[in-house]
């Protein structure tokens, strides 16, 4: 090949390089449908798999200290046995104060780079006023457990940390108590107090599935999260979530398409590839803890109301869980 000739087969390498799909940056597709727990019915001896971390089924019949390392707000947590997915029992987080909440927590250390959570949900009517239910993979230092308070919490940005939950959003035309939306915390998150996302309080950080995916009350909800951790140094973590074993929104390096509206990323065919997380800045950060739990906000009009949910079967492991197989 002559030297004219190279030049120009270099130059249209590199422009093709230049004009890939955002989309390629997805190193492989992710599953859906049945995943590890369809090998054992009913989750019977599903721990034993070597991707699993850590599974509740609440068969116990209490929660377990060893297990939940940190419970707030116990008064507000019942293991019922008169309501359940499967087995005998199952976990009830009630919440009838004007500001109210509860959380377990459980750990497992050092930690991992990616995480799968599956669990499953009732709610057994509408989420009340400002509500967050939380179902959340969470990152810490992996010699400092509690690195996830180091930025200050709610209205902060995390140092040393990122986490997400999957929760009810109230939607315009959705009946309560809405669609399922990220709510997502990391270091480099936005602020609500400016188009352009800059200011000085941060609260979670909005995603959602397109299409919207409605919550439906009143029956069992199989969910499933993922968290992925980046490249520290670069923009390629990932979250996704599932709906009984459908994937329904994954949020990564070039996609959606979409654009930022203060704190909220918006989903649009005509917008700009997602950027990706950069979750971390540091190796020794860890996804390496879980927390389950219900917070009831203030209402406008000062009346105390009653949000009531349920979970079971949560399962957490590095592979793509699936729904409980019977």
């Amino acid at each position: 090949m002559s030297c004219p000739d190279l030049l120009l087969a270099i130059a249209t390498l590199s422009i093709g390089l230049l004009i890939m799909p955002a989309s390629s940056s997805f190193a492989e597709p992710l599953p859906e449908g049945e995943g590890i727990a369809a090998s054992y019915p009913g989750d019977a001896g599903l721990m034993e798999h070597s991707s699993v971390v850590f599974v509740e089924d609440f068969e116990s019949g209490k929660l377990d200290p060893v297990r939940w390392e940190d419970v707030r707000g116990r008064e507000n947590i019942d293991i019922v046995s008169d309501h359940v997915h499967s087995g005998g029992h199952a976990c009830r987080f009630t919440c009838d104060q004007q500001i109210d909440d509860a959380t377990a927590k459980t750990w497992f250390m050092p930690g991992h780079k990616t995480i799968f959570v599956r669990w499953y949900v009732w709610f057994d009517q509408a989420i009340m006023g400002t509500s967050h239910v939380f179902s959340t993979p969470t990152s810490n230092i992996i010699d400092e457990k509690w690195q996830h308070r180091a930025g200050g919490g709610a209205g902060h940005r995390p140092i040393d940390s990122f986490w997400t939950t999957l929760e009810p959003v109230r939607k315009e035309g959705v009946p309560d108590p809405g669609v399922w939306g990220f709510y997502t915390y990391w270091p480099l998150m936005r602020s609500f107090q400016s188009d352009e996302g800059v200011g000085d309080t941060y609260y979670g950080n909005r995603f959602w599935p397109e299409p919207p995916v409605p919550v439906k009350p009143g029956r069992w909800i199989c969910m499933e999260v993922m968290l992925k951790s980046n490249t520290p140094g670069q923009s390629d973590g990932e979250q996704a979530c599932w709906v009984e074993g459908r994937l329904a929104a994954r949020f990564g390096p070039g996609v959606p398409n979409g654009h930022w509206t203060r704190d909220v990323f918006h989903n649009d065919p005509d917008g700009e590839p997602f950027e990706g997380y950069e979750w971390r800045s540091r190796e020794d950060v860890l996804i390496n803890m879980y927390t389950m739990g219900l917070y009831q906000g203030p209402k406008k009009d000062g009346k105390a109301e009653i949000s009531r949910i349920w979970y079971d079967d949560i399962v957490v492991a590095t592979e793509y869980v699936g729904p409980q197989a019977e």
